[in-house]
């Protein structure tokens, strides 16, 4: 069975620092490889001109996997010359979600290598001793329909406002148990109210602080793990960013001349004003799982356990400074120690690289002292 695999690592224009992406290495090479035909396309998110030169693929080759992972940056995916200089100047968190699209069209422009089945994975993750049989047992299902779409849990919000450092948020009501009268009450559908004190969202000194702000419940596939069958995703093209509509409706650029965006917007300042402010947003996955749940279509969503099977991704692992790379060294040190003579200096102090270098000085001077 052949699968494709498309991953993004590296911080946008910072160094490459392979202690982020060891575990992936490690784990792909030892719980995946054995097993499947595999192609990754690792795309580095880090300013590198030339990837065959970059240390991301000095790792790969170190692991062994030069002829299965395949380092492209933006450089080097075929784009034209104003989408490169586009991307170059995008955030790097809206750029997540559209980094997740130009992979899933560079992959569909050439037949998605004549994979059986294609996966978004992050990076910061790693593949787990059970990806095998999970994958081969849901592989069985296309039996009865070929287009599966598999998942992994997401991120779910509920609907809140929040006020300086308070949050209100609207749960679900309390269930009434028909047979047990104690609990009969008319007011079975109302929701109850749990408060979160001291939870700070805005700086105190952002005009917003003063604000009554609304958010609408949120619920997504987790965004670092998806799988399309090959006719999944050959029929199905999902839109992986963020998004949203203006705070308080104010018509965005290309509908300031639509007038049924001004009514909306003239609607919302005569009845309720400035002193609620409205956020109408969608976290990246937010629009597939849409799809998924709420539409007629012709896929079987399979969700897996997200901690559990096939891979476990550690949530917003790139994003704090050193969660996923503390986590990947002792996890490394704990199950990879086959291959710690490729992954251990990415982790030494300083004060251990030292202590290396003059056991290796040291060694020098005693096969020099025995010629």
């Amino acid at each position: 069975m052949k699968l494709l695999f498309l991953s993004t690592c590296g911080k946008t224009k910072e160094a490459e620092d392979n202690g982020y992406i060891n575990l992936y290495l490690a784990s792909l090479k030892r719980h995946v490889v054995p097993y499947f035909d595999v192609k990754v396309v690792l795309f580095n998110n880090a300013l590198s001109q030339n990837s065959s030169e970059s240390q991301t693929f000095q790792r790969v080759k170190e692991f062994g996997l030069e002829n299965i992972v395949e380092v492209k940056n933006m450089y080097e995916m075929g784009l034209p010359q104003q989408s490169v200089d586009f991307l170059d100047q995008l955030h790097w968190f809206g750029k997540i979600g559209v980094n997740m699209n130009m992979l899933f069209d560079y992959s569909r422009m050439n037949n998605f290598f004549d994979a059986e089945w294609i996966f978004h994975f992050d990076t910061d993750m790693e593949f787990l001793p059970n990806f095998k049989d999970t994958l081969l047992a849901i592989n069985e299902v296309t039996k009865i329909n070929s287009q599966i779409i598999i998942t992994a849990g997401g991120d779910n919000y509920p609907y809140n406002i929040r006020y300086k450092e308070t949050e209100f948020i609207f749960d679900e009501p309390t269930r009434m148990n028909i047979y047990d009268i104690s609990t009969l009450t008319h007011n079975f559908g109302l929701r109850n109210l749990t408060v979160n004190r001291n939870k700070s969202h805005i700086s105190s000194d952002s005009p917003l602080y003063e604000k009554l702000i609304f958010n609408l419940q949120q619920q997504k596939i987790r965004n670092d793990f998806v799988g399309y069958s090959a006719d999944a995703a050959k029929r199905n093209l999902f839109n992986w960013i963020s998004c949203h509509y203006p705070t308080n409706f104010e018509p965005i650029a290309h509908l300031q001349d639509n007038e049924d965006a001004k009514l909306l917007k003239q609607l919302w300042d005569e009845k309720v004003g400035d002193d609620l402010r409205l956020t109408v947003s969608h976290d990246k996955g937010s629009l597939p799982q849409f799809f998924l749940q709420g539409s007629n279509h012709n896929n079987i969503k399979i969700q897996v356990r997200g901690y559990e099977d096939m891979a476990k991704h550690f949530s917003s692992g790139w994003y704090d400074e050193t969660s996923f790379r503390t986590y990947s060294e002792t996890k490394l040190r704990l199950d990879y120690l086959d291959s710690k003579d490729i992954w251990e200096k990415d982790y030494l102090t300083k004060e251990e690289i030292e202590s290396k270098i003059k056991d290796l000085e040291a060694e020098l001077e005693r096969l020099k002292n025995m010629l």
